[in-house]
């Protein structure tokens, strides 16, 4: 049976909802409770949102009656614009961590909802990248949200920004959502997010800027990892500071500090490389050592046991360099022949399997295949040849291998058009300084990684949308 217009507004109004029909020359609808708006229900009344994310809340304009009606123009407002800033469309954006009361305002009733800003999600690997000018600057670009760029803001960028450190810099680390570096006279900085301590500052704040690591420490060399930082002092010292879930840190404990503090045992290291959840190092001579995280086999001691302790890779190998990745760990020996170790699932061993492995495998390529150095990301590596050649291999779906396929490639790949002084491999990206001082990346691009001025993913080099030079990142 046919309902007609009259009926259907009727069922309308029951349900407390008010929708404006015109049908013909009929009497003028009368809404119980009236037109005026007399409260405001904001949906939901509260919500957390994460620093760099974007929300907009309904507003449910009400009558006399408690009847949702249609209102007027809406005024938006904040309540502290550091925290949460709202725009004339009623979209949130969460600025800062805190709190903020957001408001809608329709003549003179007002609505509200309380907004709690959280600090952005950490990623399992870097989603950003840090360079080193030859005028000793500090550039950054890409994922941004917990200040981890080091310009004052928390804010991605696809352009390189300059890190608010006037000190002359010798190095910089890149790690999950935080930067570390080192001056030219030995002081250590860090910036980013700071939640777990990796700032090392003796606090859990996030920072914007570079924030010294006192306590009378200076230091040679700092690596940032996932939510942990280790570095060295001029003295030697190996110190680790941050998340500590893992037994990354090396104190035989499970429990975050915001400081320095020296590992058991006291193992003097040469080299040092902070995972996502484990930490590698080379002593004098180049017996390798690892801790922290073990479950893919990242510690390359024959075992699935996580270790609070350094304990050394099962191999009679001795090592030059070592890049501890997400889940797995690449070195190069001696010789130059390449290994690396832990997850394997995508083919970043590049031995041409997918099999994980609890001790070093050869980086299979051919008999001549020498490295100067290699770099351990997120499901894939990258190295560099003696003769420059960039190589990539492992997971490629975003493009990251360099070479112009955008699939899994299990055995070390040439980087397209470019040879390379560094390469340094992010989550789903990797960046190198090329033999003319410039910065080329290529992978995902989600958040500006490749610093080209846009979010366009490249399966090929691209270069650094910025006229520098730059050195060096990391080492």
């Amino acid at each position: 049976m046919a309902i007609t217009d009259r009926e259907l507004r009727r069922f309308l109004l029951r349900l407390g909802l008010f929708v404006p029909l015109i049908v013909g020359c009929e009497e003028p609808l009368v809404i119980p409770g009236g037109t005026e708006v007399v409260s405001i229900l904001m949906n939901p009344p509260s919500f957390p949102m994460a620093v760099g994310e974007v929300m907009r809340p309904d507003v449910l304009p009400r009558n006399a009656e408690g009847r949702v009606i249609v209102g007027g123009p809406v005024t938006w407002a904040s309540s502290d614009t550091t925290v949460a800033s709202v725009d004339f469309l009623g979209l949130v954006r969460g600025e800062w961590e805190g709190k903020a009361k957001i408001t809608a305002t329709i003549g003179g009733s007002v609505g509200f909802t309380d907004v709690t800003i959280i600090p952005s999600p950490v990623s399992e690997w870097r989603e950003h990248s840090c360079f080193l000018s030859l005028a000793g600057t500090i550039w950054c670009w890409g994922r941004g949200g917990n200040g981890e760029l080091g310009n004052g803001l928390r804010n991605s960028s696809t352009f390189p920004v300059r890190v608010q450190l006037d000190e002359p810099v010798a190095s910089v680390s890149t790690g999950v959502s935080h930067s570390c570096g080192v001056t030219s006279s030995g002081a250590g900085y860090c910036w980013g997010r700071g939640a777990e301590g990796q700032i090392g500052n003796g606090s859990t704040g996030t920072q914007v800027v570079p924030i010294k690591i006192e306590f009378g420490l200076s230091f040679r060399s700092l690596s940032a990892g996932g939510r942990h930082t280790c570095g060295i002092t001029t003295s030697g010292e190996t110190r680790c500071w941050g998340w500590a879930v893992h037994g990354q840190l090396g104190n035989d404990a499970t429990t975050a500090v915001n400081t320095p503090i020296p590992l058991v045992g006291n193992i003097r290291f040469e080299q040092l490389s902070a995972g996502a959840r484990h930490t590698c190092g080379i002593v004098s001579g180049g017996q390798a050592y690892c801790w922290g995280d073990n479950r893919q086999g990242q510690l390359g001691d024959g075992t699935i046991t996580t270790r609070g302790v350094p304990v050394p890779v099962l191999t009679e190998l001795r090592f030059s360099s070592i890049s501890a990745g997400a889940r797995h760990t690449c070195a190069v020996a001696l010789d130059g022949q390449g290994w690396c170790w832990g997850d394997n699932r995508q083919g970043q061993h590049g031995n041409g399997t997918l099999m994980s492995s609890v001790t070093p495998q050869e980086i299979t390529s051919s008999p001549d295949f020498r490295l100067v150095s290699v770099t351990a990301g997120g499901s894939h590596s990258c190295g560099i040849h003696v003769t420059g050649t960039g190589f990539c291999w492992g997971a490629g779906q975003f493009g990251q291998l360099g070479n112009g396929v955008t699939f899994l490639v299990a055995i070390p790949s040439g980087v397209a058009h470019a040879r390379f002084t560094e390469i340094i491999a992010g989550a789903g990206h990797s960046c190198g300084v090329s033999d003319g001082q410039r910065v080329l990346c290529w992978g995902l691009n989600a958040y500006g990684q490749l610093g080209a001025g846009d979010f366009v993913d490249r399966s090929v080099v691209n270069s650094v949308a910025a006229d520098l030079l730059f050195g060096r990142s990391e080492g």
